[in-house]
């Protein structure tokens, strides 16, 4: 059997599994774990799944880990309707704790009330990402109508939230109202670190003014800097910085796209024109730019970026040819890789402490993929993969080492299901402290799967969470 035996297991009604048939835990719905045993020859084997079936609909926002393996998530609970959720009640953010054998520790909820418009996306009136640091939690999200974290209330506008280590409100910051959250990451003396798509009123003529910004703040929610990356441009032109991670010695790891051209001390960075091109650097920990590197003959954006204990950086992200102006192609290194003019193409790079291209892998036709890096430099990425099928999503997990030689790859079959839920998602996932090469993902279903213990058939949309022995 798996380190964790059918012993430790939630058991829940309705729920079956290698271990039979349990109990009901409340009556919400049911959420349980499964688990199986590693017989999946070089294959990582799931060690368990938590599948939380509920009876609305759930959208995961983001999860973190702490030192002792302890993972943290953040997700959208109560979605009854997708298109206009005008006088719903139930909606509520979620915050939970898992321990590392998958067993829900305590949840903590926040209810969202006084909806009285119609939303921007499909994905309810609250969101939220996830991050860890110096024993608290971190809110990043957006609210549609109004929540309240203890004493302080948040309405119809873009926050940021301190939790302590139990999920107990500390403070919360409304942020401004022309800040939209893009990322978020944390460091282990607790300091936090915001991606924003900044706009200002026109100042200029009739140019209204767009920039990416990173702001960092202390755990006790004061300015430490706020840094824009290149600088204000006119006409939607900006970075936008849709990756954060911080480096082992406290810099901070940042990647995404941008259009127009970047200003920087050490000179210009244009993008082709009417282009969106992918780019990543590294800032010092006191915001000073290290290094900065685009990739102008493609379009397309870094989705997530991590390091190593050795100072490596590495990023994924997709591509395509479509855009004027674009080859499609990503010169790394020796490496190139080949986007075509029809679908979105995955990519896996890794530079340098200084930036130098090291190595970059071409991931094929992928979703919104998502990274984990492990301390000694190898790199989970998950998704959902398309390749071979245009239209066969799956969701997968793929690894490989610091010197770019495939390890595995994992995926995960899907059944037929309703067009019209959301999209099946790994919004993240996150290297197993407790382990030496295990993975956590945390996302979203709509669509029967399975994971390797048996096919599990959502309600609506549900979470998982999985975690995968290396």
């Amino acid at each position: 059997m798996n380190r964790f035996s059918c012993g430790l297991l939630l058991t829940l009604a309705l729920f079956t599994s290698a271990c039979g048939t349990g109990e009901v835990e409340g009556p919400e719905g049911t959420e349980g774990i499964l688990s199986q045993p590693a017989e999946l020859g070089s294959q990582p084997a799931p060690l368990w799944l938590r599948h939380e079936v509920l009876p609305l609909s759930e959208f995961a926002g983001g999860a973190a880990t702490n030192g002792a393996g302890g993972i943290f998530t953040a997700a959208t609970h109560g979605i009854t309707n997708d298109y206009s959720p005008i006088g719903e009640g139930g909606l509520q953010l979620r915050v939970s704790r898992f321990a590392p054998d998958g067993h829900r520790l305590w949840v903590r909820t926040f209810p969202v009330v006084g909806i009285d418009r119609p939303i921007p996306d499909l994905s309810g009136s609250i969101q939220a990402k996830l991050a860890y640091g110096a024993g608290g939690i971190y809110l990043l999200g957006t609210v549609f109508g109004e929540v309240r974290f203890g004493t302080s209330t948040v309405r119809d506008a873009s926050f940021l939230a301190r939790l302590d280590a139990d999920g107990h409100p500390i403070w919360v910051r409304k942020l401004g109202a022309g800040d939209e959250p893009t990322a978020l990451a944390s460091d282990t003396a607790g300091n936090v670190y915001l991606g924003l798509r900044s706009q200002r009123d026109a100042t200029e003529g009739s140019c209204a003014l767009t920039e990416g910004v990173i702001w960092s703040l202390t755990s006790f929610n004061s300015t430490r800097w706020r840094r824009s990356i290149g600088g204000r441009q006119c006409g939607g032109d900006r970075a936008d910085i849709l990756a954060l991670s911080v480096g082992p010695q406290g810099q901070l790891l940042v990647g995404g796209s941008f259009s127009g051209t970047l200003q920087f001390a050490s000179g210009d960075v244009p993008a082709p024109t009417g282009q969106s091109i992918p780019f990543l650097g590294v800032l010092s920990p006191s915001a000073e730019l290290r290094w900065f590197r685009s990739l102008p003959t493609t379009s397309g954006s870094i989705t997530d970026i991590g390091g190593s204990a050795l100072g490596t950086v590495v990023a994924v992200g997709v591509h395509r040819a479509h855009e004027a102006g674009s080859t499609g192609q990503i010169s790394w290194g020796s490496d190139r890789l080949l986007a075509n003019d029809n679908i979105d193409r995955g990519f896996l790079l890794v530079a340098e402490p200084n930036g130098a291209a090291r190595w970059g892998r071409d991931l094929d036709h992928l979703d919104a993929p998502v990274l984990a890096v492990e301390p000694l430099g190898s790199a989970v990425v998950s998704g959902v993969t398309r390749a071979g099928n245009e239209n066969d999503p799956r969701l997968f997990a793929t690894r490989y080492n610091l010197a770019g030689q495939h390890l595995w790859t994992r995926e995960f079959p899907r059944g037929n299901g309703p067009a019209d839920l959301y999209t099946d998602a790994v919004v993240r996932t996150l290297d197993a402290p407790d382990s030496q090469g295990d993975a956590f993902l945390f996302g979203q279903l709509s669509h029967p799967a399975d994971f390797g213990t048996g096919e599990r058939v959502p309600v609506k949309t549900d979470l998982f969470l999985l975690r995968l022995q290396h």
